[in-house]
């Protein structure tokens, strides 16, 4: 007891900081989420507001193929509400940006990189879930082609999904307007190709395919990147 006096005050403070540490992480080890815990937990988080939109878009644009006619408008509202139901990520999907929260998530338990991924994998199966729907309402519902459905929708929708990662994954030029912007002007582009409906058969829907695949490799990348990149999470 003697000698627990004679050690300096500034390292019994040490010590005791130390063992609370240890006793404080020993305890949140038995508390600690399950990833099933943790992914429900993320969903939790999500206004489900940005969900309810992409639903009512693409309610919107399967009732407007239904009651189309000749269909010749399709092409057209397919492309640019395609590039629409992106956009709606951008807000829940990096909001700890535009809140400036990164750094409160992360000194959080679970890493950033795993905040990102859970929220992604929540946006990502509430957005297959949807455009399974509004496929099958398209294909079997307005009788619609799949190769067309996938060169008027599919493919804008990626690469716009593309251009949105790539933006706000960048070191230099990570901004939500900046990549609102830049995904409207490329609607805008794949609008005026739509007015030319004879150039986009004459490609063929085989190398739109391949162009959708290499798309869809590319997302895969930036979303990889988005993951993976410190400057990122910063």
């Amino acid at each position: 007891m003697r000698e627990l006096f004679l050690v300096p005050r500034e390292e019994r403070i040490a010590q005791a900081v130390e063992i609370s540490r240890r006793r404080f992480l020993e305890g949140e080890t038995h508390r600690t989420l399950s990833r099933t815990e943790f992914f429900l937990w993320q969903i939790s988080y999500v206004q489900k507001r940005w969900w309810a939109a992409q639903f009512f878009l693409l309610l919107f644009l399967g009732g407007a193929l239904l009651s189309a006619g000749d269909g010749r408008y399709a092409p057209h509202l397919l492309g640019v509400l395609g590039t629409d139901f992106v956009i709606l990520l951008i807000p829940e999907l990096f909001k700890n940006k535009a809140s400036a929260a990164v750094e409160i998530e992360g000194a959080a338990y679970y890493s950033l990189r795993q905040i990102y991924a859970a929220r992604i994998l929540a946006f990502g199966l509430a957005d297959i879930i949807l455009l399974a729907l509004f496929g099958a309402v398209a294909v079997w519902g307005a009788h619609m082609d799949p190769g067309g459905l996938l060169v008027h929708f599919f493919l804008p929708l990626t690469v716009t999904g593309c251009i949105c990662f790539r933006v706000l994954t960048s070191r230099r030029i990570s901004s939500e307007p900046i990549a609102i912007l830049l995904c409207l002007l490329w609607s805008a582009v794949w609008y005026m190709t739509t007015l030319y409906l004879d150039w986009q058969e004459k490609v063929g829907t085989p190398v739109w395919a391949m162009v959708f695949l290499l798309c869809c490799g590319y997302l895969w990348y930036a979303v990889q990147r988005a993951l993976t990149a410190r400057e990122v999470m910063a």
